[in-house]
């Protein structure tokens, strides 16, 4: 039995259904992400009596756009807490907004 055939069989064709959709949605999330994904399918078969039981699992790896870590600073006047600006750092007070001069 060639495979294809055997991948419509199984399930009543569910399977090859299945896989179809996360195929795609593996292929859809690389095309946007540029990211490697994967469709895996495991086919365990055993013996039983006069019959092969073929046990199908199937896991999909779709990737997602890359998160990336940011700096903080620790709080020292609040342990346990991190800032985004360094406390170290002098504070520029706010400037009185200026008016405009027209100039001719």
């Amino acid at each position: 039995m060639k495979f294809s055939d055997f991948l419509k069989d199984l399930d009543h064709g569910r399977v090859d259904e299945a896989l179809s959709e996360q195929l795609e949605a593996v292929t859809s999330a690389v095309q946007e992400t540029a990211q490697p994904g994967s469709v895996t399918l495991t086919l365990s078969i055993s013996k039983e009596g006069m019959h092969a039981a073929v046990n199908v699992k199937s896991q999909q790896k779709i990737p997602t756009h890359p998160m990336h870590g940011t700096l903080f600073y620790w709080d020292d006047k609040n342990p346990g807490r991190l800032r985004r600006d360094d406390p170290r750092q002098l504070q520029i007070k706010e400037l009185a907004p200026r008016e405009l001069k027209e100039v001719d």
